[in-house]
């Protein structure tokens, strides 16, 4: 996708999409995009590509009502918000605009703990698989490594640091069904680990399972990361009986997998 957005090659096929196949795109939350921004300046293209009358005057307005719900406006930076306020076309659709960019700023200036009401739950709250640095990860348990019983599963996660230079922190998040005891009903477990920790950790975190279109089961905590103490679970079993995770068509599994987002912040 990183290539569709910013090779000239494919500026032609971007530009010639028509309104419907543009908001399909912007559903899908499997993009493997760098950022949300990048996407936006390219729908900006799309609109302003030449010999488009479609996108022009009232008809811009009606395109802009279908596809606005769908740029996922919170998982954007501070300043690319305001910049992206300043902009003319922005400008133009103060009205349309404005509801998104308000909660996309109250999103991101709000503590993890405070995001999980229902207000933050829609489809501008799924995170794609973005490939810039960032606090935020998703993560995909497969169907067949969800009928694994007591295997670890883990995901190599990369994260900002709290540091003034640019530096990365890795962690290693682990999902693992199990039964500890026998003839007990099974347990899901969700560990994360701090990886080569040099100096203490504190952060909070906001593990979710989301559906296609909307935020299902939340649990947000703190946590302290310690050369001695590197790891920690993540009570997601407390909103999840796993039960529900294997009955027929279960609404927390999406095409048989179980998809998960991680949102960690440091604590300073």
């Amino acid at each position: 996708m990183t290539k569709i957005l910013t090779s000239d090659e494919w500026a032609d096929d971007w530009a010639s999409l028509d309104r419907d196949q543009l908001t399909e795109i912007l559903k899908s939350n499997d993009l493997i995009i760098p950022n949300e921004y990048l996407l936006y300046q390219s729908i900006q293209k799309w609109i302003n590509a030449e010999n488009t009358p479609e996108r022009k005057g009232s008809t811009l307005t009606a395109t802009l009502i279908q596809i606005l719900p769908w740029i996922r406006f919170p998982y954007m930076k501070a300043e690319e918000l305001s910049e992206l306020e300043g902009t003319p076309l922005a400008q133009t659709h103060v009205k349309l605009f404005m509801p998104f960019t308000h909660t996309a700023f109250k999103y991101i200036s709000l503590p993890l703990s405070l995001r999980t009401t229902s207000d933050f739950t829609t489809s501008q709250f799924l995170l794609r698989s973005n490939t810039d640095l960032s606090w935020d990860n998703r993560i995909v348990i497969t169907n067949e490594q969800l009928y694994e019983r007591g295997v670890d599963h883990s995901f190599k996660i990369s994260t900002r640091a709290s540091t003034v230079d640019p530096q990365t922190w890795n962690w290693t998040l682990k999902f693992t069904i199990a039964s500890t005891i026998p003839n007990s009903h099974d347990q899901l477990k969700v560990n994360l680990a701090s990886d080569d920790i040099d100096h203490s950790r504190s952060v909070e975190y906001l593990i979710s399972v989301v559906g296609e279109r909307k935020i299902l089961r939340q649990v947000c905590g703190m946590k302290n990361f310690t050369k001695t103490r590197y790891h920690t679970d993540l009570d997601l079993q407390s909103k999840i009986n796993v039960n529900e995770l294997f009955s027929e068509n279960s609404p927390l599994l999406v095409h048989g997998c179980l998809h998960l987002q991680l949102n960690l912040r440091p604590v300073l």
